[in-house]
């Protein structure tokens, strides 16, 4: 096991920064969340996350906070609650931002319904300019 950042702050908002591959594809993105954090022992390619707020996923919502994105490989990851019970697998594609940060990013649709929580359509992890982007059905 290799060590990554886990999420032990509150999510900041910030304005985002640079443009990723799924700008250029069309895909316009409003803000972006920036996670600090102390290190654990995860697997590679894990992610803690912590959200201040609810967020969604394809198929699924989430409460404000800990889940762990656990990399299925094959481009699917695993959705867990800090406990470690599976909330479900969820299909990605791999995208690419201009400049990799030192801290988590996440990037939401800014197109969310009324009333609901805000989509998050990709995530990077520290220092990575590769990340993935979750796929959602057709509206």
């Amino acid at each position: 096991m290799k060590k990554s950042m886990a999420l032990t702050a509150a999510a900041v908002l910030t304005a985002m920064a640079g443009t990723t591959a799924l700008q250029a594809a069309g895909q316009k993105f409003q803000e972006a969340i920036i996670v600090r954090g102390k290190s654990t022992t995860m697997a590679q390619g894990d992610m803690a996350l912590t959200f201040s707020a609810p967020v969604s996923l394809p198929g699924l919502s989430l409460s404000a906070g800990t889940y762990v994105f656990q990399d299925g490989g094959s481009n699917a990851i695993l959705v867990r609650d800090s406990t470690g019970k599976p909330y479900r697998w969820l299909l990605t594609l791999p995208t690419v931002r201009q400049t990799a940060t030192d801290n988590y990013s996440i990037l939401f649709d800014r197109e969310t319904e009324p009333n609901a929580p805000p989509r998050i359509v990709a995530i990077f992890a520290p220092g990575e300019s590769h990340g993935r982007e979750f796929i959602y059905p057709k509206r």
